[in-house]
């Protein structure tokens, strides 16, 4: 069984060393992950993860996150469905973040939808036809100028119509899952930086690093840090990652750390 020595590498010279291959991996990860980590600029309201549905009535419908326009902050989002006119059925209060699971051509109370503020798990919604908006209309085109919200253009009502809450642990434990999955990118980003401070860490109490190499080892660990700050900065600021959720994927990677160093 393999296990993770106590000591790092030793130079000719005897004084521990960094992994060879830890600068290239540092590297190729800040390549990979770097696109996801930058904020967008600021834009009109648009929709994604568009999801086709079955209406109550038998018509294709379509269930969607409408983000809308932080100005410098990040863009808020709800969840909203449509009927094939593209009018505008239902709503959800608008979130940090949002996130779906709907089965292809489901019908509406086959869906979930998850509405994130700033705690780890989020709100859970569920079409509910009953409560559909009864003088349901297209959106008013935006027009150039126009910035009365978050939505401009839109209703912005804060209720929630035609949803209705469901709770669970399983439902939001899915919905948690599934923005960490939609931020893949970007998570795998903040785990890489936190796993490279805590090697330089774990390198610089060796007691037999020299000196200067040890300082070396202190001011790497606490750049990495810094980065990871800054990013997880970046993300709940611009980009609208939840900060509860953040902080509570940080803890676990430390916890995580923590458990393979004891079973080493």
């Amino acid at each position: 069984m393999m296990r993770f020595s106590d000591e790092a590498p030793l130079s000719p010279y005897g004084h521990a060393m960094m992994p060879a291959r830890f600068p290239a991996a540092m590297l190729a990860l800040l390549l990979l992950a770097a696109p996801a980590a930058r904020a967008e600029p600021a834009s009109r309201p648009h929709v994604s993860e568009v999801r086709p549905l079955a209406l109550p009535d038998g018509s294709p419908g379509r269930i969607e996150l409408l983000h809308g326009d932080g100005f410098i902050a990040a863009d808020p989002v709800r969840v909203q469905v449509r009927d094939r006119m593209g009018r505008v059925l239902a709503w959800t209060p608008a979130g940090v973040a949002a996130a779906l699971s709907c089965p292809e051509a489901a019908r509406t109370d086959a869906c979930r939808a998850f509405v994130f503020g700033q705690a780890p798990w989020p709100t859970v919604w569920v079409p509910d036809s009953a409560g559909y908006a009864p003088d349901a209309r297209a959106p008013a085109p935006v027009l150039a100028g126009d910035w009365a919200g978050p939505f401009p253009g839109f209703d912005t009502q804060p209720a929630s119509i035609g949803f209705r809450r469901a709770g669970g642990i399983t439902d939001r434990a899915w919905g948690m899952v599934l923005l960490v999955l939609a931020f893949w990118r970007a998570m795998l980003l903040s785990a890489g930086l936190l796993a490279g401070a805590a090697m330089a860490l774990h390198g610089a109490a060796l007691q037999r690093a020299r000196p200067v190499l040890r300082i070396g080892l202190w001011v790497i660990a606490a750049a990495l840090i810094t980065l990871a700050g800054f990013q997880g900065m970046v993300l709940v600021l611009l980009i609208g990652f939840p900060v509860g959720l953040l902080i509570l994927l940080w803890v676990l990677a430390g916890l995580g750390w923590l458990g393979l160093r004891r079973a080493a």
